[in-house]
């Protein structure tokens, strides 16, 4: 019998957006911004990876993307 490895993923919450892990192998993940739960496999993964240590890296990597991305849209909106 052959066991799938445990990939870690990086989601984005279908209600706020924010990014957050999770293990393919779970069914569902709750957002621990907002308290959505939302099934795992049904939300396309944005990064994976086998590796925790590799995985948080890209997740850090993204939220400051993000964070980047919210301040520009928020000075755009004050000129």
């Amino acid at each position: 019998m052959s066991q799938k490895a445990k990939r870690y993923l990086i989601i984005r919450c279908e209600k706020c957006g924010k990014l957050t892990l999770a293990h393919s192998n779970s069914a569902s993940r709750t957002c621990p911004s907002c308290g959505h739960r939302q099934r795992v496999l049904a939300n396309p993964p944005i990064a994976s990876s086998e590796s925790p240590e590799e995985v948080r890296k890209i997740l850090g990597l993204l939220k400051s993307a993000d964070q980047r991305a919210s301040r520009n849209k928020d000075l755009r909106k004050a000129i």
